[in-house]
């Protein structure tokens, strides 16, 4: 967010997507060139296109769902299309999965209980981080009218966090496991969560909110890592490339559910606080400002729309610090998977033939052959 800052302030917003452009040429060239050909490991099975287009589809269409369902009313026909599509697609892809002999997910994944629990602790951890590094920006710019820049700095500090924070819940789930690295995480994301919820409004600070917003993040640096490692162990092996990909969907659609989620309580809380305050301005403030000037009133409505938006991110901040507190609760399920013992070694194969084969034969000779 803070090189997205950067990028629409100097240059333009078109440059978000160009500057990835060379950024992607070169990561094809270098795997061409430093990606090992392995050897050895079969012909692929054939592609799963049924298993992609119906889940695919379904997931996409929950997302626009979420997203433009307070637009489009959520009692409308194409809302309910779209739901109901989306619900029977998946269900569909379900049955596919079962039935392919190369599914695109292997659904045996879900019946590993600590792999699932990490799944949902990425989808609620996504959600908070999401949710608080888009709407934080946005109310700096449209009610403090910082610009995309500065609106971008104060989300620095957050990246300097990730990238300090990160390697050290590494060493740390290799040292005392996982429970105790994502549940402090945990407990500082409701602090600030909590702290963001109370103290949101017109004349927070950037400091105050640079602050926050990384205490908020915590159970997303320290958290992340142990919980998707954890989760992904224990798999058995065979299923460790199907766990991979479903983290990678979960940490994608949780990404943008995330911000609509959001979005849909800041929007409802918004306008229901919008109509509240309105009505006791009338009250209150109009009597007053009669003969007044268009700009006496312009001011009281501006200030009473920015109170009513830093409300609105308010709860919304409430409701993702209730999700930390359950994610807190999920944490605490978590558990290092047991050591998994190494395949038996058939010492048969690698010993000559001869007398010592012979050697190691049933007593009195007859089972040497067996052995």
């Amino acid at each position: 967010p803070t090189l997205g800052g950067l990028i629409v302030q100097d240059l333009s917003w078109r440059w978000i997507f160009l500057f990835k452009e060379p950024i992607g040429v070169a990561a094809v060239v270098a795997g061409l060139f430093l990606i090992p050909k392995l050897e050895g490991i079969g012909k692929p099975g054939q592609f799963d296109r049924w298993g992609y287009l119906t889940f695919a589809y379904g997931l996409s269409a929950l997302i626009v769902v979420s997203a433009k369902g307070q637009k489009w009313h959520w009692d409308s026909y194409l809302v309910m299309i779209l739901a109901t599509s989306a619900v029977l697609s998946l269900a569909l892809f379900a049955v596919i999965e079962n039935e392919v002999a190369n599914p695109l997910i292997d659904l045996r994944i879900f019946r590993c209980w600590p792999f699932v629990n990490s799944l949902l602790l990425i989808g609620v951890l996504l959600v908070m981080l999401f949710g608080v590094a888009y709407y934080i920006p946005q109310f700096m710019q449209n009610v403090q009218g910082l610009d995309a820049h500065n609106a971008g700095m104060v989300l620095l500090p957050l990246g300097l966090l990730m990238v300090v924070a990160v390697p050290v819940a590494g060493r740390l789930y290799d040292w005392i496991g996982p429970r105790w690295v994502a549940l402090v995480g945990m407990l500082g994301s409701i602090l600030g969560l909590s702290l963001l919820a109370g103290g949101i409004g017109p004349d927070m600070t950037r400091a105050h909110a640079a602050v926050w917003v990384m205490i908020a993040m915590m159970g997303g640096a320290l958290g992340m890592m142990p919980i998707m490692t954890n989760g992904l162990s224990w798999l058995p092996p065979h299923l460790v490339g199907y766990g991979g990909a479903m983290n990678n969907v979960m940490q994608r659609a949780a990404s943008a559910l995330g911000v609509a989620v959001v979005g849909v309580i800041v929007s409802r809380s918004g306008a229901q606080l919008s109509a509240d305050m309105g009505a006791m301005q009338n009250s209150v403030t109009l009597p007053q400002l009669r003969g007044a000037d268009q700009s006496a009133l312009l001011g009281v409505y501006t200030k009473t729309q920015n109170q009513v938006q830093a409300m609105a991110d308010g709860d919304a901040f409430v409701i993702t610090a209730w999700l930390a507190v359950l994610a807190a609760l999920l944490v605490l399920m978590l558990k290092k998977p047991p050591l998994r013992t190494p395949p038996p070694v058939h010492i048969e194969n690698d010993i000559p033939m001869g007398s010592a084969l012979v050697s190691v034969g049933a007593p009195g000779g007859g089972g040497a052959a067996e052995q």
